[in-house]
């Protein structure tokens, strides 16, 4: 079966954060997260970036470079 991706923004905000988690757990989708680069945000993907299903895009929604990163392939 081939997995759908999902490219999600707002992933480590409250409610992304919950959208992200309910999406690992199906292991139907490969997920792309757009993230801010802080030190925040690398703590809480660090358990994240081996998992061949997560991608972590560093970058920022209001950058049409850093989206056009996330939708590429």
């Amino acid at each position: 079966m081939t997995k759908k991706t999902v490219f999600l923004t707002g992933g480590t905000g409250n409610m992304g954060w919950a959208g992200f988690q309910e999406l690992l757990k199906k292991d139907k989708f490969d997920i792309r997260l757009l993230a801010r680069d802080s030190r925040k945000n690398r703590k809480l993907l660090a358990p994240y970036l081996s998992d061949p299903s997560v991608t972590v895009v560093w970058g920022d929604l209001t950058k049409y470079e850093d989206v056009l990163a996330g939708v590429t392939g």
